[in-house]
């Protein structure tokens, strides 16, 4: 029995010197394997962890690799962001704008259609002149930038960029417009006849002083020195330029099919019957031939052969700039 339980143990014999006591340590063979199996399962158990944090060390790495990355992706985003913000911004004042330039265009050019003038004579020197266009207003600030909470940026921002294909359609029709009104302009008497602004006798009803009575003065007379210069009103033909009756020395331009302009008492006449003029060419001065009672122009707008109030004719252009 004794010897049976030897063999179920080990002895350690532990010393330090060969002088010294050997001290035996005994140990049973049971608690050896399982101290070698607990050696064994830690040594395994601590490479598979050496592998794993090795493994996990790689993995944080490429985890801050892709983390970097993203935060630059991130970064750039909201570059993008704040740059689209800012473009989306100016880009919205500078449409804005131009569309408010666009409207005073229109309103300009509709306030100077020469073709309001005929018809409202009898209202005098008044402004504010109200005229629709047809290639005009069609466009406003909200139909282009209506408000949308679920609209991003980036979407707002190419939705005004599209925008402006339009406002430039619209500023074309508006300069197609203005170059129609401006052709009309120059063959129409807007331009002041005479280099000399006071007026002695408007039209209408006066007191005539040849007979004393009240008479239609059929113009507008403006006094001014003797050789004052005399200035055709539109650009036209002269269809008389000659001596007449009362008038006196008189030239008569043709504009249009219905507008003449009458210009009498002159001192000389220097264009010809024939020759085509431009507004503001000086075509003579300024006198007192024919039925006159001292040196003036008597200036007539006539329509269709009829004379009808050359005032608001002559001070179009400034109540269009006035407005």
């Amino acid at each position: 029995m004794i010897n049976k339980k030897k063999h179920k143990q080990w002895t350690i014999l532990v010393t330090s010197d060969a002088n010294k006591r050997v001290f035996q340590l005994k140990i049973p063979k049971i608690t050896g394997y399982i101290v070698a199996i607990i050696f064994a399962t830690l040594s395994v158990s601590l490479y598979f962890s050496q592998t794993i944090l090795k493994e996990t060390k790689q993995e944080n790495k490429n985890f801050t690799l892709k983390l970097s990355e993203t935060d630059k992706q991130i970064e750039a985003m909201e570059d993008n962001i704040s740059y689209y913000k800012a473009e989306a911004t100016a880009l919205n004042k500078q449409v804005t704008h131009l569309k408010e330039l666009e409207q005073e265009l229109a309103d300009m050019i509709a306030s100077m259609n020469p073709e309001q003038i005929i018809g409202r004579t009898d209202l005098g020197p008044v402004g504010g002149l109200e005229v629709s266009s047809d290639n005009s207003s069609k466009i406003t600030t909200q139909t282009l930038f209506p408000i949308s909470k679920q609209e991003t940026l980036i979407d707002r921002y190419k939705r005004l960029s599209e925008s402006v294909p339009a406002l430039i359609t619209s500023y074309e029709n508006s300069i197609e417009n203005f170059s129609e009104i401006e052709s009309k302009l120059n063959f129409t008497p807007t331009y002041w006849p005479a280099n000399a602004d006071r007026i002695t006798s408007k039209f209408g009803n006066r007191f005539d002083p040849f007979t004393a009575r009240s008479s239609t003065h059929t113009g507008i007379d403006i006094a001014g020195p003797y050789g004052t210069e005399i200035y055709a009103t539109a650009d036209g033909e002269v269809i008389f330029a000659d001596r007449h009756g009362g008038y006196g020395n008189s030239i008569i331009i043709k504009h249009t099919s219905e507008l003449e302009t009458r210009f009498a008492h002159l001192s000389e006449i220097i264009v010809e019957t024939g020759q085509k003029v431009k507004k503001g060419e000086t075509i003579g001065h300024m006198g007192s031939t024919g039925r006159s009672t001292g040196v003036h122009l008597h200036y007539e707008v006539l329509h269709n052969e009829i004379p009808i109030d050359p005032y608001d004719y002559m001070t179009f252009m400034d109540r269009v700039l006035t407005e």
